[in-house]
């Protein structure tokens, strides 16, 4: 976690996001990008007929654009376990795995690696 930018996502306004852009996802193309950026989080897919989808957030992050495609599968399975209410620390690094975690009762971690 030392080398690692952290930033703190809402379930409530993230959960659905990720649902949304993975709607989008085929079989061919089975990400959708985290797209992190000065002020706002842009979780975008693009669809095999040429659709695409992108939903923007704020978040507080300052530093240098950071971009990481994910399976959102994997994703939605851990979000849909928490209520709405519930933050997430994100936890991340250029071309690196995502850590995940929730204080809840319990404290929840999750690490997705990124796609090529």
């Amino acid at each position: 976690k030392m080398d690692r930018v952290q930033v703190d996502l809402p379930v409530a306004e993230f959960y659905p996001a990720v649902r949304q852009a993975a709607l989008m996802t085929t079989e061919n193309q089975p990400g959708i990008y985290l797209n992190f950026k000065p002020g706002k989080l842009e979780i975008s897919a693009s669809g095999a007929e040429g659709g695409n989808t992108q939903i923007d957030f704020p978040v507080s992050y300052d530093r240098e654009e950071i971009r990481i495609k994910l399976d959102p599968n994997f994703l939605v399975d851990f979000l849909r376990c928490f209520p709405g209410a519930a933050n997430l620390s994100v936890y991340l690094k250029e071309d690196s795995s995502v850590l995940f975690e929730t204080q809840q009762d319990n404290d929840y971690s999750y690490i997705l690696m990124p796609l090529a």
